[in-house]
């Protein structure tokens, strides 16, 4: 997106000067981090989310790979999953937990 508004708005500078960087994973760590990014970030960030539950803000409540038996709405999924994630699945470290967060700290500190 950001390449895409400069291109478009090319005579006014910039939109994203030096914040644009992407890097397609190469190995199952690196999606796995990558999905914990995506699903759990509300919770590195401090929003109240109850243990063993998934963020209610994200598309979380729809993945299939949680280690927890997480409530999904009646609705169906606004994004689907990649073609190789039923035949790959989680061969490092099993499945996400909603309470793994992204970043040094992995699982919401009890309390």
């Amino acid at each position: 997106m950001a390449k895409a508004l400069n291109a478009g708005w090319r005579r006014h500078g910039k939109v994203f000067l030096e914040r644009y960087f992407a890097r397609a994973p190469t190995r199952i760590h690196q999606v796995r981090r990558l999905f914990r990014y995506v699903l759990n970030n509300a919770r590195k960030h401090g929003v109240p989310i109850p243990r063993n539950q998934a963020d209610p803000y994200s598309s979380a409540r729809w993945f299939p790979g949680w280690a927890e038996d997480v409530k999904r709405p009646n609705r169906r999924s606004p994004v689907a999953m990649p073609q190789w994630y039923e035949t790959t699945h989680w061969s490092v470290g099993g499945p996400l937990s909603v309470n793994e967060m992204p970043g040094p700290v992995h699982f919401f500190p009890a309390r």
